[in-house]
């Protein structure tokens, strides 16, 4: 649920069909981010580390896929067409200008991933290409004071006001997006395994511990 929220709020307030929608990392936010932008119009285009999730990043829609890592010069990645929406979902830190060379003019950056350190862009190429870095928060659950109408008035709002996470879990089942995840056993070694291998980046993307493994 939040992996989604986090990336579906930024797709619908930021982006239109025939986007070319950028996502940086394929991990617990960005595998969403491609299955979302891919089923509402956008062009999803991936960049990615290495070549290892080419194959698994083209599956779940992505319809153009870069291998970054030892690349300096972006304008060598050959990227066809310039990039209007750019979903930072990767949690490694660069400076966000190594992108501006396969960013369209007046493109919008949206970093997603959670960071305490500074946001690196370089200032005067950001003011001439008119390139806007936006902050996008997890879309909203239903305002809770609907639990205390009656079932009726309830149910009229429920209808009338969809708040942005139902709208998401709508989109998604009818469009059979879902999260790919790992199931962890609920125990202690359960959970030193499931961090770990979310630390050595191998999670398949979301880790799930559960009590019926």
């Amino acid at each position: 649920m939040c992996g989604g929220g986090t990336v579906w709020a930024p797709l619908i307030e930021q982006c239109k069909p025939y986007d070319r929608v950028g996502i940086v990392g394929i991990g617990g936010l960005g595998h969403l981010a491609i299955q979302f932008a891919a089923k509402m119009g956008c062009d999803a285009v991936v960049f990615s580390a290495t070549e290892d999730k080419r194959e698994e990043a083209k599956g779940l829609g992505a319809s153009e896929f870069y291998a970054t890592k030892g690349v300096s010069d972006y304008n060598t990645l050959g990227v066809s067409k310039p990039i209007d929406r750019l979903l930072i979902t990767s949690s490694a830190k660069f400076d966000l200008g190594i992108f501006y060379p396969v960013l369209a003019r007046n493109a919008t950056i949206i970093p997603l991933s959670v960071d305490g350190g500074n946001l690196t862009a370089p200032y005067m190429p950001t003011v001439v290409l008119g390139h806007q870095i936006v902050g996008s928060c997890i879309c909203s659950r239903f305002p809770q004071y609907v639990l205390c109408l009656s079932p009726e008035l309830a149910s009229y709002f429920h209808k009338v006001l969809q708040s942005p996470r139902n709208k998401m879990l709508d989109f998604a089942a009818r469009h059979s997006i879902h999260s790919i995840t790992e199931k962890f056993p609920m125990t202690l070694e359960g959970v030193k395994e499931a961090m770990e291998k979310l630390r050595s980046g191998k999670m398949r993307y979301r880790g799930v511990l559960s009590w019926s493994y």
